[in-house]
């Protein structure tokens, strides 16, 4: 298969690579390639996502199926744009912030009702309006398209220094996210590390993956793996 993943230089986007390189695909990685290296037997296609022809470099390429890890709507809704195609697989890595209310419990990814999206004009995502940023992501890559609703990612290589990855930082990580975790319908808890969520995207990039899932694990098991590795 040839994977695009838009991204691809940096924490989730490279696990992904690495683990779609392992698989035997041919993965291409579009990024600015500020972030770092591509994960190795990945190609990198430099491009920039915030100028209005950035995605020119990819225009010319062929792709089976594409991965984009942005919480940015105006960088996804330009990617649709430019690159989404018939035949093409797209998945969205979103997140189960997207969820209006998540205390209630037996809800169902199809049916649970989402927060408002962004106005159009923003471009951008803080903290403050991650949930809902990624709500217009969601529907700019439109009803096609496989979303998958990921939890906390932590892991090696995490920029946001959440964590440290490590048998102290992994097991106060685990404590704290059994009791702080929100309540979600999925899971016991919204705790995942980066390498085990990302065979993930790249198992669902096929055709016959056209609809949402929330992608959440234990956090002891999840946490158990990062020591280990």
């Amino acid at each position: 298969m040839r994977l695009l993943i838009l991204g691809g230089s940096q924490f989730l986007g490279r696990a992904i690579a690495a683990h779609a390189c392992a698989a035997g695909h041919d993965v291409t990685c579009a990024a600015r390639g500020l972030a770092g290296p591509v994960a190795a037997g990945a190609r990198l296609i430099r491009i920039d996502r915030d100028v209005a022809d950035g995605l020119a470099p990819l225009t010319s390429e062929t792709f089976d199926a594409v991965v984009d890890v942005s919480r940015y709507p105006g960088q996804v809704r330009r990617a649709v744009a430019a690159l989404k195609r018939p035949g093409v697989h797209w998945t969205l890595v979103s997140t189960i912030s997207v969820y209006a209310d998540n205390r209630i419990p037996g809800q169902r990814a199809d049916t649970a009702p989402l927060r408002e999206p962004v106005a159009v004009e923003i471009e951008h995502s803080t903290d403050a309006i991650y949930g809902a940023a990624k709500v217009a992501c969601e529907q700019a890559v439109g009803a096609d398209a496989f979303i998958c609703r990921a939890g906390l990612i932590a892991g090696p290589e995490d920029p946001t220094g959440r964590f440290a990855i490590g048998r102290r930082g992994s097991r106060a990580a685990a404590r704290c996210w059994r009791r702080d975790r929100p309540k979600t319908p999925s899971s016991s808890s919204t705790c995942a590390t980066s390498r085990n969520g990302s065979c993930m995207p790249q198992r669902f990039a096929s055709p016959a993956s056209m609809t949402g899932s929330d992608q959440c694990a234990r956090a002891a098991h999840s946490w158990r793996n990062a020591q280990r590795r």
